[in-house]
């Protein structure tokens, strides 16, 4: 199951990556240890050039829904249609205090990278070496082919001009639909249900339990 998901989300990833503001594609989730089951969808974690985050976003979304993969709010997930569930910009790699717990330095760490272009994976984990005080014997998955793109800095530039409309249309369309999402700029993680506080409430629990 995981296998054929994967071929979906290389060929995705690799769709997406040809809008030259995606800095990075890695999956999480099940998929990215490899233990997902047929029903789920496919999560992608994706990181922006500076200062075209929405614009980007709204690219990827586009691209997705052109192409049958787009994961549809409000309707049922359909298995093997592809989520950004989290999206970051370049200057915003390094996670707040606030989400630096055991539960997102396990997500960070099994990340499977797909695509990553001017070495942002790297600077991603080095934005982040705080999970190694949370799991030390932890090891980043560092497979990745390095991805470069012919004179693309200039197609870099026209996007950012057109980031504040994008910006507006995206935040005008959210508001009929917000529920527990964070988003801000730079920012947005989209989960419908969100695991992470629950597992952490779990953890905390029986860390005291069994006085750990």
């Amino acid at each position: 199951i995981s296998k054929e998901k994967m071929l979906i989300a290389e060929k995705t990833a690799t769709l997406l990556s040809s809008i030259p503001t995606v800095s990075f594609i890695g999956i999480s989730g099940s998929l990215a240890l490899h233990h997902a089951d047929a029903d789920d969808d496919i999560d992608f974690f994706i990181i922006t050039k500076k200062h075209t985050f929405w614009i980007t976003r709204l690219l990827c979304l586009f691209l997705l829904q052109r192409y049958g993969l787009r994961r549809q709010y409000g309707k049922k997930t359909k298995a093997n249609n592809v989520c950004i569930n989290m999206i970051v910009s370049e200057d915003k790699m390094s996670f707040v205090p606030s989400r630096r717990d055991i539960y997102t330095a396990r997500e960070i760490v099994q990340m499977r990278p797909l695509f990553s272009r001017d070495n942002t994976y790297e600077k991603f984990l080095i934005a982040n070496t705080w999970t190694q005080s949370l799991l030390p014997n932890a090891s980043p998955r560092n497979e990745l082919k390095e991805h470069t793109q012919y004179n693309y800095r200039l197609s870099v530039i026209s996007y950012k001009l057109l980031e504040p409309f994008a910006k507006l249309f995206q935040i005008w369309y959210m508001k009929k639909h917000r529920t527990v999402e964070e988003v801000c700029d730079g920012f947005a993680a989209f989960h419908p249900r969100d695991y992470r506080v629950e597992t952490m409430k779990q953890y905390e629990r029986r860390c005291k339990l069994y006085k750990i």
